[in-house]
C-alpha cells in the first residue's frame, strides 16, 4: 500500500523504465521473428511463385492509396515493422496482469511466497536467460535447416546464383540469433525491474 509521495513516485519511475525497456525488446524480437519469417518466404517464393495473397491481412496498415496499388515501400514496412512489435508489447502487458490478477484472485495471502520465489528467480536468472536463448535459437536453427533442406529443390532463375542465396540464409540466421540473445537480455531485464516495482505496491 502507498504510504508517501516517495514510494508512489518511485513506483511510476520503476514501472515506466521496466515497460520502456520491454518495449525496445519486443523491437529486437520483432526482428527476430521476420528475419526467420523471411527465410521462409523465400523458400515460398522459390516453390510457389511471386504471389502472396496473405499480405492483404496487413492492408489495413497501409493508406487508402497503397491499398489499391498493392505496393508496399520502405515507410509500409517500417510501418509493419512497428505495428507488430507494439502488439507484441501491448499484448505482453495486458497478459501479464491478467497472470498477476488472476493469482491475487486464487492465492490473496501468497505474499510470503512470492518473496521466496523472488529470490528464487534471481538465484535462476542466469540459467533462465541461458534456456530462453537455447530454445528460441533451436526454433530459428530448425526453420532455417529446414529451409535449406527444400531450397536446392526449387528452380530458380539463371540469372540467380545459388552462392548469393546461401549468403543471405547464413547473413538472416546470424542477425536473427544475436536479435534472440538482445531481446532475452533486455526482456530479462525488463522483468527484474517490473517485479519490484510490484514489491512496492505490495509493501
Amino acid at each position: 500500500m502507498w504510504t508517501s509521495d516517495r514510494p508512489t513516485s518511485n513506483t511510476i519511475l520503476t514501472f515506466g523504465l521496466g515497460y520502456l525497456i520491454k518495449y525496445f525488446a519486443y523491437y529486437f524480437l520483432t526482428g527476430m521473428v521476420l528475419l526467420t519469417f523471411a527465410i521462409l518466404l523465400t523458400g515460398y517464393l522459390n516453390s510457389v511463385g511471386p504471389k502472396m495473397p496473405f499480405l492483404e491481412y496487413f492492408s489495413f496498415i497501409l493508406p487508402k492509396n497503397q491499398r489499391e496499388s498493392g505496393s508496399w515501400g520502405e515507410g509500409d514496412l517500417m510501418r509493419l515493422y512497428s505495428f507488430i512489435s507494439t502488439m507484441f508489447f501491448l499484448l505482453s502487458i495486458v497478459g501479464k496482469w491478467i497472470i498477476l490478477l488472476a493469482k491475487r484472485l486464487l492465492h490473496p495471502n501468497q505474499d510470503e511466497g512470492r518473496l521466496v520465489e523472488n529470490t528464487l528467480t534471481i538465484n535462476r536468472t542466469l540459467s533462465q536467460i541461458m534456456r530462453r536463448i537455447l530454445i528460441n535459437g533451436l526454433i530459428i536453427t530448425a526453420i532455417h535447416t529446414v529451409s535449406l533442406f527444400v531450397f536446392p529443390f526449387a528452380t530458380l532463375p539463371d540469372e540467380v546464383n545459388p552462392v548469393v542465396i546461401y549468403i543471405i540464409f547464413a547473413v538472416f540466421y546470424l542477425f536473427a540469433m544475436m536479435a534472440n540473445i538482445v531481446y532475452v537480455l533486455l526482456d530479462t531485464v525488463s522483468k527484474n525491474i517490473l517485479d519490484k516495482a510490484i514489491t512496492f505496491i505490495n509493501a
